[in-house]
């Protein structure tokens, strides 16, 4: 039996003759535990590299000492590895082919703690050119998701390194919502804790800029799905910090009129947080929402085929100006909504943001 370990969390285990292999996950960094059967003794395999991210190969074999398993980190390509249990030595099997090369040795993986507003560490994941200046003037991409217990690997990518290449640092903020740091790290991100997840994200831009690896208003903020609405959130809260924001939703876009009752197959709890709790006057309960850009989209979110229902909505805001040829808007724009009636209010943000949907 493993006994319960706060913040540890048991990703999958297999049985073979003579060994219990387990995976578990500690501060947003994997690890691959061996234990004997026979003695009782564990060892974990080591690895050199900051961050990384691990799988377990394909076993057929029961009776054997021989684990195989995937590594991959920011700057190393997928490989396959033969370990040897009882001895403790791997040979490699298998590398990722990148076609139009790539040299690890140019690349800097690191992993950082920010501190967020109640004292929690949350895990950064960087990445960066050893050529890139690490004074403050480098463009900073942020990415985060922060829901449904996902937990964003540390693994290799060759579209990070497309924006690397050209003097990007590339950042992974491992926030509450997913569990990097454990079930706990779930559950204080979700419903009445919602809140930590959007501060976090904030909290973890603020100290990559204290820390000097970027500056105020040079960082490009990405998420989507849950960490779309995330976006939105970030926005409202702390758009000062940032150069753009991309912000990747589609269902909510596309229902943006829809009552409460129908909301739930969104996922409610989250579209009520999305700006900070649900308002309530009067009855009629308001919720912030995000709308995603689209060429065939509105920037309020409605379908171009919703004349009326955009009509009355422009009227209201008072920026007909907002929409382009055919209703579209490239733009991500946030407003507010208010339900069950289906009326819209008045608020609008000035302070649009770049993004792509």
């Amino acid at each position: 039996m493993l006994p319960h370990r706060p913040g540890i969390f048991l990703v999958g285990y297999f049985v073979l003759k003579n060994w219990l292999v387990r995976m578990e996950r500690e501060n947003a960094l994997p690890r691959i535990i061996v234990r004997d059967m026979n003695s009782g003794d564990e060892h974990a395999i080591a690895f050199d590299e900051e961050a990384y991210s691990l799988g377990f190969g394909e076993m057929r074999e029961y009776d054997t000492d021989i684990l195989r398993f995937t590594y991959s980190s920011m700057t190393t390509p997928a490989q396959v590895f033969d370990y040897n249990m009882r001895d403790r030595t791997r040979v490699l099997r298998k590398t990722q082919e990148v076609p139009s090369g790539h040299e690890p040795a140019n690349y800097v993986t690191r992993r950082i703690l920010a501190p967020a507003h109640d004292g929690e560490l949350i895990p950064v994941t960087l990445l960066y050119r050893k050529s890139t200046p690490l004074n403050g003037t480098a463009p900073l991409w942020l990415y985060g998701y922060g829901s449904y217990g996902i937990s964003i690997p540390a693994g290799f990518n060759t579209n990070i390194l497309s924006l690397v290449d050209r003097g990007f640092i590339y950042a992974i903020a491992h926030i509450r919502g997913g569990e990097e740091k454990g079930r706990r790290w779930y559950k204080t991100g979700k419903l009445e804790h919602k809140n930590n997840t959007f501060r976090d994200f904030i909290s973890c831009a603020e100290h990559l800029i204290k820390a000097g690896f970027t500056t105020k208003g040079n960082i490009v903020a990405q998420g989507g799905s849950a960490g779309g609405m995330l976006m939105g959130a970030v926005a409202n809260r702390a758009g000062e910090l940032f150069a753009g924001l991309v912000a990747e939703l589609h269902e909510v876009t596309q229902r943006a009129r829809v009552g409460l009752g129908q909301m739930a197959e969104l996922g409610l709890g989250q579209v009520l947080l999305l700006g900070g709790p649900e308002r309530e006057l009067d009855g009629v309960v308001t919720v912030d929402l995000v709308r995603a850009h689209g060429g065939d989209r509105t920037g309020t979110g409605l379908q171009d085929g919703d004349a009326l229902d955009a009509a009355v909505l422009h009227e209201e805001l008072g920026h007909p100006e907002l929409l382009g040829e055919n209703g579209s808007h490239h733009a991500t724009s946030l407003i507010s909504m208010s339900t069950p009636a289906g009326r819209w209010s008045r608020r609008w943000s000035e302070s649009t943001v770049l993004g792509v949907g």
